[in-house]
C-alpha cells in the first residue's frame, strides 16, 4: 500500500460512517455496508481511475466511498474494495451506488434553492 493509500485509509476510518443493511429476504453475501463522504481528492483519483469514462467514474465514486461491509474496513489500495465489489454482484452494487448517491447528492430542494439565489453582478 503506497502512502497516499495509507492516508486515506487512515482518514476514511476517521470520518463518520453510513451504515446501509441490505434486506434480509434477498440472500446477499453482506448484512451491512458503510460508506464515507469523499474528499476532494479522493474524487480526484477517481476521476483519474475511471479514464474519463462515466459510467466508469460513478463506479469509482462508490467504490472509494465504500469503506467497511459487515463492520469490517475496505480498502482501495489493499484490493479488498475490489474484492467485496466482486462478491456485491450486479443487484447489490448497484444498491451501493445508489447509497453513495444518497450521502453526497444536496437534500430535496437544496439544489433548487441554491440555484433560484443567483444574482448577477455587473
Amino acid at each position: 500500500m503506497s502512502k497516499i493509500e495509507e492516508k486515506v485509509a487512515e482518514s476514511k476510518a476517521k470520518r463518520p460512517v453510513n451504515v446501509f443493511t441490505f434486506p434480509k429476504d434477498a440472500g446477499w453475501r453482506y448484512k451491512t455496508a458503510g460508506l464515507v463522504e469523499l474528499s476532494s481528492a479522493e474524487e480526484l483519483q477517481a476521476v483519474k481511475r475511471s479514464g474519463g469514462q462515466a459510467g466508469a467514474l460513478a463506479y469509482e465514486l462508490a467504490k472509494a466511498a465504500l469503506a467497511e461491509m459487515d463492520g469490517l474496513p475496505v480498502s482501495l489500495g489493499d484490493g479488498s474494495t475490489d474484492l467485496a465489489w466482486e462478491k456485491l454482484g450486479q443487484q447489490g452494487r448497484n444498491l451501493i451506488l445508489q447509497a453513495y448517491s444518497e450521502i453526497s447528492a444536496p437534500a430535496d430542494g437544496v439544489a433548487e434553492a441554491f440555484l433560484a439565489s443567483r444574482q448577477v453582478k455587473v
